[in-house]
């Protein structure tokens, strides 16, 4: 089965999604962009031409882990999807895809990071939320990066659609939530025991949770909001942005990747070994 991209939409804001708002071809950003992006937390730019031909490559080696029908992987064992996924994700970072795409695009990311000097995650996360699983963990709930570590608050995240990712099974988020602080959300610690990610397993290595937070108050969850761009383009968004639950609502498996960006002087020790995979970040050159 060969997946299909699809995309949709026109310049500005829309109800219920966020369009692309950045000039096609430009790499520099205005001031009004930028006051754009501190207001709502979260803007989209279609890619650089060298990163939509590095895309394409990725897009390819998706297809090649899974050819079959979304039924066949829908039906499978939980552990057993979880490992195609982790081997697909193993092979794009094995070509160094965050260092490179962050490459090409750094000029936006500076001005938008508003620092030059930052590490990038050395892995992106693929994710491939399967149809109709909504009784184990297929995707990660709403939260913000730093519920795990408090430095992360000074980063963005970079999401890209990849294949198959539509209005209904998007990553979605809670519009301007960067600027709710963290004192006024309360969540709880569900503990390991309430997971079906086990620590160190697959799941967990493609981005799963095995310790899960869930947010009980201090979020506004009404206008929740599902990202929706035309083909080629990419959101960067703050870290603190309520966003994730990328629950899948439609009949193919959805897939993306995900990774953070982060001024390299917020570069703990503890960061730099947050994860099962052992060092994350790599110090963009």
């Amino acid at each position: 089965m060969l997946l299909k991209t699809t995309s949709a939409g026109h310049s500005g804001f829309t109800k219920g999604s966020l369009q692309a708002k950045a000039a096609s071809d430009m790499l520099e950003l205005s001031q009004k962009q930028i006051a754009e992006y501190k207001r709502s937390g979260i803007f989209s730019f279609r890619m650089h031409e060298e990163s939509c031909r590095l895309l394409s490559d990725i897009r390819a080696r998706v297809n090649h882990h899974f050819p079959e029908s979304a039924q066949y992987y829908t039906s499978m064992d939980d552990e057993t999807y979880r490992s195609i996924v982790a081997k697909a994700q193993d092979e794009i970072n094995a070509l160094s895809f965050t260092t490179e795409f962050c490459r090409l695009e750094k000029q936006r990311i500076g001005k938008i990071l508003q620092n030059d000097d930052f590490s990038v995650t050395r892995i992106s996360y693929l994710r491939a939320t399967r149809p109709d699983k909504k009784r184990i963990q297929e995707n990660v709930g709403f939260h913000r990066e730093s519920f795990w570590n408090e430095n992360m608050k000074y980063g963005v995240n970079i999401w890209i659609p990849l294949l198959n990712v539509t209005s209904s099974n998007s990553l979605q988020y809670v519009p301007e939530s960067q600027n709710i602080p963290d004192a006024n959300i309360e969540t709880i610690n569900e503990g390991e025991k309430s997971s079906t990610v086990a620590k160190h397993s697959s799941g967990h290595k493609i981005g799963l949770l095995y310790d899960v937070k869930t947010i009980t108050s201090g979020v506004d969850f009404s206008n929740t909001k599902r990202i929706s761009l035309p083909e080629d383009h990419y959101v960067i968004f703050d870290t603190n942005l309520i966003h994730g639950a990328a629950s899948n609502e439609s009949t193919d498996i959805r897939f993306s990747l995900d990774f953070r960006v982060l001024p390299n002087d917020k570069v703990d020790e503890d960061l730099d070994n947050f994860a099962s995979q052992g060092k994350m970040w790599t110090r963009l050159e």
